[in-house]
């Protein structure tokens, strides 16, 4: 977990060598709009990303601890109301990131149309809300929320793009039902979505081996990859 984090900044992870398909992803960690589970969302999400032809950009997003007296409160409403002005800062850095990697498709032979965001926890919170956006400058192609939440309070429209979401029934600190709601907003929205819940996984199960079914969820997200044309069947393995 790192935190203090006053200069955003991107950490490049180049598509394999020979697979390389131009979709990238900018990965966006968790950690409670107060720090960033740096290892286990960001890094090793891209090394899984780059190892499947994507090029990975990683988000070092501004974050700082909580202050002297502040509280994030009990409830997810209380916790959206306190941490609105830190949210909106990831978003703000995030959309950023968006620009400057359709700016520089060129240099990392990606295809400004194929950029997608996947974020964890907080991460898939900004997620979402990069999602609404009605600015096609700032709003990814393809969106993956991962034990997370919609915050905000508006459906998405029309030009929301297609979502990926997953969850752990027995996580303690944002319930499934959160990415339940997720799903049923782009349904109701007559937009593409996929939701996968798991048993068992916790909080934070990211790509590492849990020994439990969900383990299996990078291969079914894979699999979402090639049937949304983002990743070629025969680079899938």
């Amino acid at each position: 977990m790192i935190t203090n984090v006053t200069v955003p900044t991107l950490t490049v992870f180049r598509a394999s060598q020979g697979r390389a398909n131009g979709t990238a992803m900018i990965v966006l960690p968790g950690g409670s709009f107060r720090a960033l589970a740096w290892d286990v969302d960001g890094m090793e999400t891209a090394e899984w990303l780059s190892s499947q032809g994507i090029t990975a950009f990683v988000l070092k997003y501004r974050v700082r601890p909580p202050q002297a007296g502040e509280s994030f409160g009990a409830s997810l409403e209380d916790f959206a109301r306190a941490t609105e002005t830190r949210r909106a800062i990831v978003v703000a850095d995030a959309q950023q990131a968006i620009r400057y990697v359709r700016s520089h498709a060129r240099q990392y032979a990606i295809a400004p149309n194929r950029l997608g965001v996947i974020g964890f926890s907080a991460g898939a919170m900004a997620t979402v809300d990069l999602a609404l956006a009605t600015d096609p400058a700032v709003r990814p192609n393809f969106a993956v929320s991962m034990y997370g939440a919609a915050l905000a309070g508006e459906m998405p429209g029309r030009s929301a793009p297609p979502i990926f979401i997953g969850a752990a029934q027995d996580d303690p600190q944002l319930p499934a039902d959160n990415s339940v709601e997720i799903f049923q907003r782009w349904t109701k929205a007559g937009l593409p979505a996929e939701l996968h819940i798991y048993e068992r996984g916790g909080h934070g199960f990211g790509f590492r081996r849990h020994d439990l079914p969900v383990d299996n969820w990078p291969g079914v997200f894979r699999t979402w990859l090639v049937a949304r044309g983002y990743l070629a069947p025969s680079q899938s393995r």
